[in-house]
């Protein structure tokens, strides 16, 4: 929606080719100028009418989007949806960012400025979307502040697309956040002289044009900020007939069409059974539309073949990922192995609350036994916590108590989760306050306040816990108090859903009819074995596919200064005990030959990554990068990263040489790696997630027997840090 009308103003600027060329891999520039096409604010027209016309022509460009206008979050059917948008990028275009609300930057301070930003591209990018560059609402880029303004905007984005009324020829170096455009409405079809003329001064002058538009609709001559689709078909055909090359702003500024490259990500994933990652490829160069091929531990994934996946995985254990794109030309490549993708079956403390159910009345273990064995016999890892403690299960606490109604467990359950903190709590409660006839809707609201006092907890403690509410079983032994039962299930179920619509952590299951009545119940009110069996099944089946994980301690080892000893000592170890670790590589040191007894050769680290070890970078000189210019650091992190690179390692982590860094340091390291370790003497484990460029690595390296009991103490604070992580790093074994 830029509200520039003066079209009279003719904006056209080009930027000269010659000097648009800014890679090496570019085998040659247009000599006749390149034009980009690009949208604004992603209204559904654009999909509808611009889309196909561009298609057709073998045309592709960049359609900045604002986040929230997308229509799967505005609802506002006007407006593009992520399906739209996905199949815009999965056939070329690029999809960039205008802004999260799409207001006056200028009536803005920084922090709202910065969340502007940062928004959109965090909403983009965890959609799928590449979101590099940047377009500004309304064109805002004459203000006084105007330079502050796109320093803070250049946190965020590779450019920024302005707009200007004059004209203007620019060489490179030029100013990536004054990208000028050249809108292309005018309500009628006046505008095709004017931007003709406009792919005319670019041709002759082998410029660069950036031309946008807003909507595309058929047989519209006078509205503002629309173009119709036949007038819109008409400058296509005029490009093409002029032979010029058209770009998306992302080609353009790699100097055009590069070689075919893919990248999956992310490249580091936890989770447990049931829970979905999506895997996203991002794709440059070559020439679209591109096909994608995903793949899992090697194997092709059968209908997956979008820009992106959501892996679901229904067993625990290691994978690894990939995607395989061909462009229009045939050519085939594959992206990144993510192999650092570990599905836990579960790892959760389970409190039981309840009445005589939850005890097992009339016997000792009621569902708890089969249900606790079942876990375990999953692979999980889980605790049942409570004050109360029967039957004859391997694990036999919890909080059943006979008799009691909904009001003694709300005024008990924060206490006794003060004691025996949990990560889930199932609750199955109300059958003596049926059986005593209380009112339905006083049941319910006794237990909403049972949840009130969970969430309380919750918040004091600042912990998480998932409940998992029943439909309770039915009372059987009188037909009202069957209905009854159903009744309140019903309202139960009612105030959970609302309570679940604004954000509280409750999973509704229905016990009501997983038992045949009456021959699964022994009283007419508490189950048989077999009943006691089927709630179990009940509750395993979703707690199997739980969303929360709760990891207790994590390590790792890594190794430092490609110290031969890395290889002849400790890798057989770690083999022994099927531990990985991470080797950071100080690249000049590296031998070649295959034949040094010092330090590694670059057959150690085939074998160390052929065996799933992470070989990355410790810098080309191991030079103390606070010591260094921007130049140096810049010169000495990017080329250690390419020796590894052409070597086959993916080189994505690095450490600081002498665990040195300062903010200068840091900012820099972020151009070229996902994290930086740094070092601390003192064992303090870091809370998962991390500060991903400054988290401190431990080294136990005394030099005396002092060693092994600091590296012993340090796994034990490690081991009792929940969601805790260490990272152990060492130079030489001897």
């Amino acid at each position: 929606m830029k509200k520039i009308q003066a079209l009279t103003m003719l904006l056209v600027v080009t930027v000269v080719l010659a000097s648009l060329v800014m890679s090496s891999r570019v085998a040659g520039a247009p000599t006749h100028g390149a034009v980009t096409i690009s949208f604004d604010d992603s209204n559904q027209s654009l999909f509808d009418y611009a889309w196909p016309a561009m298609q057709a022509r073998g045309i592709v460009g960049t359609f900045y989007t604002v986040s929230s206008l997308i229509r799967d979050y505005s609802g506002d059917y006007l407006r593009m949806g992520l399906a739209e948008l996905h199949t815009l990028q999965d056939a070329g275009n690029e999809i960039g960012s205008h802004s999260a609300t799409h207001v006056h930057f200028e009536d803005l301070n920084d922090a709202q400025i910065a969340w502007e930003c940062s928004e959109s591209k965090q909403v983009l990018q965890s959609n799928g979307f590449s979101a590099v560059n940047f377009a500004f609402p309304y064109g805002d880029t004459n203000d006084p502040n105007a330079e502050h303004i796109d320093s803070i905007v250049s946190q965020y984005y590779r450019s920024g697309r302005s707009a200007y009324n004059d004209v203007r020829i620019l060489t490179f170096p030029i100013d990536l956040f004054r990208l000028p455009g050249f809108p292309a409405e005018t309500g009628d079809s006046s505008v095709l002289s004017l931007v003709e003329s406009a792919i005319d001064q670019a041709y002759n002058e082998n410029g660069w044009i950036q031309i946008y538009f807003h909507n595309v609709l058929p047989n519209v001559n006078d509205d503002p900020y629309t173009i119709s689709s036949q007038d819109f078909a008409t400058i296509l055909d005029y490009i093409v007939a002029k032979g010029m090359p058209t770009y998306t702003v992302n080609q353009a500024l790699d100097g055009g069409v590069g070689p075919l490259s893919v990248w999956a990500s992310p490249t580091s994933v936890r989770m447990d059974v049931g829970e979905s990652q999506t895997f996203i490829s991002s794709v440059s160069g070559g020439v679209p539309p591109y096909s994608y091929q995903w793949y899992q531990n090697g194997g092709q994934v059968s209908g997956v073949t979008g820009s992106t996946w959501t892996f679901t995985p229904t067993q625990a254990g290691e994978y690894n990922v990939y995607t395989r794109v061909t462009d229009s030309l045939s050519t085939v490549v594959n992206s990144n192995i993510v192999t650092d993708i570990v599905v836990y079956p579960f790892s959760r403390a389970i409190m039981p609350l309840g009445d005589s159910i939850t005890v097992g009345y009339p016997g000792v273990d009621g569902y708890r036994k089969d249900l606790y064995l079942n876990l375990i016999n999953s692979g999980s890892n889980v605790d049942f916590v409570g004050s109360q403690h029967s039957g004859t299960g391997l694990d036999d606490d919890h909080e059943g108590h006979n008799g009691w109604e909904a009001n003694a467990i709300r005024d008990n359950v924060y206490g006794w989760l003060e004691d025996n903190s949990a990560d889930v709590v199932l609750l199955h409660i109300g059958t003596n306050d049926i059986y005593l006839e209380q009112d339905v809707a006083d049941i319910v609201l006794e237990v909403e306040s049972i949840l009130d006092n969970i969430d309380q907890w919750e918040f004091v403690y600042g912990e998480s816990v998932t409940v998992i509410l029943a439909r309770i079983i039915l009372n059987f032994n009188d037909e009202n108090l069957k209905l009854a039962t159903m009744e309140y299930n019903d309202a139960l179920e009612e105030m959970a859903l609302a309570r679940i619509a604004t954000g509280d952590e409750i999973i509704i299951v229905d016990m009501e009819n997983a038992l045949i009545y009456p021959d699964d119940l022994i009283d007419g009110v508490h189950p048989t074995p077999a009943g006691y069996e089927k709630m179990a099944d009940v509750w395993y089946n979703v707690l199997i596919k739980g969303q929360v994980y709760f990891p207790h301690g994590v390590i790792t080892l890594s190794f430092d200064d490609n110290r031969k000893s890395q290889f002849t000592k400790v890798f057989p170890l770690l083999q022994e005990r099927g531990m990985l670790s991470t080797f950071y590589i100080v690249t000049d040191w590296l031998d070649y030959s295959n034949t040094n007894t010092v330090v590694l050769t670059v057959g150690d680290l085939a074998a160390l990554d052929a065996a799933g070890n992470e070989i990355t970078s410790h810098t080309l000189s191991h030079a103390n990068l606070v010591d260094l210019s921007d130049e140096q650091i810049r010169e000495d992190l990017n080329s250690s990263k390419q020796v590894l690179q052409s070597l086959g390692f993916e080189s994505d982590n690095f450490a600081y040489p002498f665990g040195s860094y300062d903010d200068r340091v840091e900012n820099i390291t972020k151009e070229f790696y996902r994290s930086a370790r740094s070092t601390d003497w003192l064992m303090n484990p870091i809370d998962l997630p991390v500060e991903e460029f400054t988290f401190p690595g431990f080294t136990g390296e005394t030099g005396d027997s002092y060693a092994l009991e600091n590296l012993r103490e340090a796994v034990d604070i490690v081991r009792d840090s929940p969601n805790g992580w260490g990272h152990f790093f060492f130079h030489d074994v001897v």
